[in-house]
């Protein structure tokens, strides 16, 4: 069992809906600890959305060699598994919840100028370019796999890309606070000073504390 705290999050209970990240392949997301952030959210929150990104890892898998088509095919398969193991977990949900597939996204008539903006901005040079390339190298740093990392760094900021212009896309249409056991992108937090983008959702981080079964 886990204990959930918010931290640096001082708006949080301003929100009466909630979206929770789920990183398919987190063991953060898996379990018991996926089991305890649902018990936080029926406590402080009256609807929940799933952002489950399952093809957003498809450059995960292209980073690994996979062809696109293949990684692509084993992304959405990886979240199809994930919902098939922690279906028992979703459905304590005791408040209205829905999942949104990352397809999902990608297919609305709204994505493709969120998404060219973001890598407008991207390509035309500034703190948002620098912090994503940071963040992006912070990413394959962590990979345990060397063979890769030139490809890795590439597949790593084409995800963040993608993932910002979504993130930018959900806040046009879903009221709610974003939660996510982790920190928020450094890229994240420049786009959303933008005054030129749409606002993204509030930001919830929260942390997972262990703590003995009563």
């Amino acid at each position: 069992m886990y204990r959930i705290k918010p931290k640096n999050s001082p708006h949080w209970k301003n929100h009466t809906a909630c979206m929770l990240s789920i990183s398919i392949g987190q063991q953060r997301h898996e379990g018991e600890r996926l089991a305890s952030m649902i018990r936080w959210i029926n406590l402080h929150f009256k609807q929940c959305y799933i952002d489950l990104s399952d093809s957003l890892q498809r450059y995960n898998h292209i980073a690994a060699g996979l062809s696109e088509e293949d990684a692509w095919r084993r992304s959405l398969q990886d979240g199809l598994d994930w919902m098939e193991r922690n279906q028992a977990a979703l459905e304590t949900l005791s408040i209205p919840y829905k999942v949104f597939h990352w397809d999902s996204w990608l297919k609305d008539a709204e994505f493709p100028p969120v998404r060219d903006m973001v890598q407008k901005i991207y390509a035309d040079g500034d703190l948002f370019r620098d912090a994503v390339i940071e963040d992006a190298e912070e990413f394959v740093q962590r990979s345990a796999d060397r063979e890769y990392s030139t490809r890795a760094l590439t597949c790593s900021i084409s995800y963040i890309l993608e993932e910002l212009a979504v993130f930018t896309l959900m806040g046009k249409k879903l009221d709610a606070t974003r939660v996510y056991p982790g920190r928020e992108l450094k890229s994240a937090k420049i786009l959303r000073a933008r005054p030129d983008m749409p606002q993204m959702n509030y930001y919830t981080r929260i942390n997972l504390e262990s703590r003995a079964a009563a």
